[in-house]
């Protein structure tokens, strides 16, 4: 049974990706196809399989950066997520990333003219991580043990990066983007990739340079040891 399927013009509307959107209520095994209707085929592909909370098993996984678009534009702060509970505030030091959260490392191809560069740019993203699965008023999960809306996901983490940023610009306004960026980078709380045998000390595709630290940002701006 074909379940969904995608045929967009990628030549015609100039935009290289494509997407479809499964729903299923009970386990079940999918076959993915992936098909070239015409013109040279490409030189480098990528798929990215966005569950919705329930695992996902992949019989050719690449284990390979899904970060992309948005999160992995030049002037961009990627940021990734680590469950609230599973930081140093509620003993996890140091903190952990959630499972989900995107894997960096995705090569650029062209500028943004569409000329093809003369080597790959791999940028440094996700730059930071910062919480997710905290407190809302009205949307996201409920928790198992209680009735508070908790918002997971790094769309969820985000806007606690956005937070702080806020907070140094309030100190100081002058700041350009990328030293806000230098600043949260250099105060974050390290973190580990759990997919390799070794402590990543400093930057990893996975968690950046780690989890913000609010307090230690704005003491640093201030020339407050902590």
């Amino acid at each position: 049974t074909l379940r969904a399927r995608s045929s967009v013009n990628n030549p015609l509307l100039q935009f290289p990706a494509e997407g479809v959107t499964i729903s299923l209520i009970r386990p079940t095994a999918v076959y993915v196809a992936i098909t070239l209707k015409s013109g040279p085929p490409p030189g480098f592909m990528k798929y990215i399989i966005a569950g919705g909370g329930a695992p996902v098993f992949v019989d050719f996984a690449t284990n390979s950066s899904t970060s992309y678009a948005h999160m992995n534009a030049g002037g961009a702060c990627g940021v990734g997520a680590a469950n609230y509970l599973r930081t140093p505030r509620f003993g996890d030091d140091p903190p952990v990333i959630e499972s989900f959260s995107a894997l960096g490392g995705t090569p650029i191809f062209f500028d943004a003219n569409g000329t093809r560069l003369e080597s790959p740019v791999v940028r440094q993203q996700p730059k930071v991580v910062a919480p997710d699965g905290t407190l809302n008023t009205f949307f996201g999960g409920i928790e198992i043990l209680g009735t508070e809306n908790r918002f997971f996901g790094t769309s969820a983490a985000a806007p606690h990066a956005a937070a702080v940023a806020a907070l140094i610009l309030e100190l100081n306004s002058s700041l350009l983007p990328i030293e806000i960026y230098d600043l949260l980078q250099y105060t974050a709380v390290d973190m580990d990739d759990p997919s390799t045998e070794e402590f990543d000390v400093g930057f990893d595709f996975r968690t950046g340079y780690g989890l913000i630290d609010a307090n230690a940002a704005v003491s640093f701006l201030l020339g407050i040891p902590t």
